[in-house]
């Protein structure tokens, strides 16, 4: 059975009594649209998935994967389905599966960083001032227990101090955070950008590697992989 929605598994309930007349099971059974939808997310989705993911990591196993372009009601709603084509020797077939969905709209990471904020800024000013927050934590901790903070945010930053490498954290995050920004600005857009996604990941990805690869091995590298 395949290509049935959720909705057609309404009425099984009643299909199930009538070919059952005299099961106790079939009068009690019930599955409708969004038990039959968490049946297939939660049961026999995963199964599916890391069967596929198994094929893939066979190193014999050839593969492509390529974003689905078609123009219909689902990729209007900022979709993105990125499709993995590859040959099951299992089945002897050559399979076309959706690898991952990527909600990819870019109003939806305009309004998460106007809720959240993006926090590199937030991160350079932390370095500037960490030897003050130090302090100000140690005097507060050495002063009456009933006014030291109880929120969890302070607890959090007490936390922080005890961290020897924090700072060295933090500079990672900024260095990471000002390779990932182009990016980000240059793809938050209405044109279409996802043919330039695969050549940009690549040199995210290279530029990343260059701060603990050696130069010449990043040359010689054929691939991003």
């Amino acid at each position: 059975m395949d290509h049935y929605s959720c909705s057609s598994s309404s009425n099984t309930d009643k299909l199930f009594q009538r070919m059952f007349p005299d099961s106790e099971i079939a009068k009690k059974f019930s599955c409708g649209k969004t038990k039959c939808a968490y049946l297939v997310k939660y049961g026999l989705a995963p199964y599916f998935y890391e069967k596929m993911l198994s094929v893939l990591s066979k190193p014999e196993t050839l593969f492509s994967v390529s974003f689905d372009e078609s123009f219909n009601k689902v990729i209007q709603e900022e979709q993105m389905d990125l499709l993995v084509r590859y040959w099951d020797d299992e089945v002897k077939e050559l399979e076309l599966k959706i690898l991952f969905i990527l909600l990819a709209a870019h109003n939806f990471l305009a309004s998460f960083v106007q809720q959240d904020g993006w926090r590199m800024p937030v991160a350079e000013s932390a370095i500037m001032i960490w030897p003050n927050i130090v302090k100000y934590v140690n005097e507060t901790l050495k002063g009456p227990k009933g006014k030291v903070p109880k929120m969890q945010s302070f607890n959090t930053v007490q936390a922080s101090t005890q961290d020897p490498f924090i700072t060295a954290k933090l500079q990672f995050f900024v260095t990471q955070a000002n390779m990932l920004q182009p990016y980000l600005k240059k793809h938050q857009t209405d044109d279409p950008m996802a043919v330039f996604m695969a050549q940009d990941l690549a040199y995210i990805v290279r530029s990343a590697m260059s701060k603990f690869v050696k130069k010449d091995v990043i040359d010689t590298a054929s691939s991003s992989a």
